[in-house]
């Protein structure tokens, strides 16, 4: 098609009504899913929304409703213009004044030949809108401070459809804890799906959020606990020093069975028994 379309857009040669007609088949394939649809090169460009449906098949990150919605048929070209430019490598070789005069279909064809040169094996992009997501795992229910929250998040193509290969990928999520500061998370994508996990460093509520392709797909607040600390978790000792009549020096630790085997629980259980002493519920 590459040749077919070069020979359209320069000379008019004998297989350019058929290289035509197989860049348009393409378009409104790709469109299609966005409730766009076109039967030409020419007015039904127009309003953008093809230029954007088109960005929108290939690039999950080019959101083609919020372009679209209350926009200008120039703001919604602008915008879809140079984000193609920018993000996809797609040259610039119309404006939406162009668009709006053009009196024939050549040069629409040959920004669209661009697309189909670039992308044409590139996987349907779906609306983000129809997608389907699937949440399940304890870290979105609750957890413990020092313990590992995880949870698993699938891309389907709609309710009980099928799942989005590159799915995974696109998905990201935020653990803030109550200080207002982010939590690091771990993420182990296999394509439709991707798995997260976090662990909690202090009590209290926390905030997930969930997102895809950078929008946020779920936001929830989860209570975070302490873990069952005992006295019988401490160890105490003290230090006797040389002068008899200097006080002594008590000194405590976690005991090291296993239990509490990360720097986070350690740090956790010294605050517990500090606050104990403090409360007077328990004496060295």
């Amino acid at each position: 098609l590459r040749y077919q379309i070069s020979g359209f857009q320069e000379e008019g040669g004998d297989n350019a009504g058929e290289a035509k007609k197989n860049l348009l088949n393409w378009v409104q394939q790709r469109v299609a899913p966005f409730d766009v649809s076109t039967g030409n090169f020419g007015s039904d460009f127009k309003d953008g929304r093809v230029f954007a449906g088109l960005v929108a098949s290939v690039d999950p990150y080019f959101d083609f409703v919020e372009t679209v919605e209350e926009s200008t048929p120039v703001e919604i070209m602008t915008e879809t213009f140079n984000h193609a430019n920018e993000e996809l490598g797609v040259p610039i070789i119309l404006t939406p004044q162009d668009v709006e005069t053009m009196q024939d279909e050549k040069s629409i064809a040959t920004y669209c030949a661009f697309f189909y040169d670039l992308f044409e094996e590139a996987e349907q992009v779906l609306p983000r809108q129809s997608l389907h997501f699937e949440v399940d795992g304890g870290g979105l229910e609750g957890g413990l401070v020092g313990h590992r929250s995880a949870f698993q998040v699938k891309v389907l193509d709609g309710p009980g459809g099928s799942p989005v290969n590159a799915g995974g990928e696109r998905l990201s999520t935020i653990v803030e804890g109550p200080d207002e500061e982010g939590i690091d998370v771990d993420m182990m994508e296999r394509g439709p799906e991707a798995q997260f996990v976090y662990i909690p460093e202090l009590a209290g509520p926390h905030i997930v959020e969930v997102m895809y392709c950078r929008h946020v797909i779920l936001s929830k607040q989860i209570t975070v606990e302490m873990p069952p600390f005992q006295i019988s978790d401490f160890i105490f000792s003290i230090h006797v020093p040389d002068d008899v009549c200097a006080p002594g020096e008590i000194h405590c630790s976690l005991l090291a069975d296993g239990k509490f085997d990360n720097d986070i629980l350690r740090r956790a259980g010294m605050r517990w028994l500090e606050e104990k002493i403090q409360a007077g519920l328990c004496t060295a």
